[in-house]
């Protein structure tokens, strides 16, 4: 992709949420995400994908999950986005980063 490096980030053996952050924020160019159905609903992976688009980072979704990727209903994921990850989930894991519901 001609991009400033190529770095694999596996955001299900995370060891530190402010390293993940900051290379998507400073080192990436695009994030190609390998997505399954319950990825939205992990806070790290919710940050991960905020903190490109608030980088201004393209991001390519690659869809894993069993469903075809035209049943995926971003709108829809967007709105259960504060009933599937708790307060307490946002407020230890991504308030920290300036993450809210909103992003």
């Amino acid at each position: 992709a001609g991009g400033k490096s190529l770095i694999f980030l596996d955001s299900d053996d995370l060891v530190n949420l402010n390293t993940l952050l900051a290379t998507v924020r400073d080192r990436v160019d695009v994030l190609v995400v390998l997505a399954t159905e319950d990825i939205w609903w992990r806070p790290w992976c919710a940050g991960e994908i905020a903190v490109a688009t608030a980088a201004g980072v393209s991001i390519v979704l690659v869809w894993m999950g069993g469903d075809s990727m035209e049943s995926i209903n971003f709108r829809d994921i967007a709105s259960k986005v504060r009933s599937s990850i708790s307060e307490q989930q946002l407020e230890t894991t991504l308030a920290p980063f300036g993450i809210s519901y909103d992003e």
